[in-house]
């Protein structure tokens, strides 16, 4: 997914992992809240940019950056109105979901 080309719209609301049907996002005004078995996990601000250093991982942006006790950095490989697909970095774990 090239630079600018993220309509940021598309990521608000509630994802399901597909590799653990239990684990849920929802992403609200500038807010992400993890969930599992809907009990929540952990709420941080968001961001989505281009301005992450690239990596031997990704090439081009764009990253959603999550600000929690931690930052959390993932490259957006996919995102439609049913399908989201994250790559966290920099371990470059694939993270599927599904609306």
């Amino acid at each position: 997914m090239p630079n600018g080309i993220l309509d940021e719209g598309l990521l608000r609301g509630a994802w399901t992992s597909l590799d653990d049907p239990k684990y849920s996002m929802i992403f609200e005004d500038d807010v992400r809240s993890t969930l599992y078995d809907n009990i929540v996990l952990s709420k941080g601000g968001y961001t989505v940019s281009d301005a992450i250093p690239k990596t031997e991982y990704v090439k081009e942006g764009p990253y959603l950056v999550v600000e929690e006790e931690d930052t959390f950095i993932y490259a957006i490989l996919k995102l439609s109105e049913e399908e989201l697909t994250l790559m966290h970095l920099p371990r470059g774990n694939i993270l599927r979901y599904r609306r």
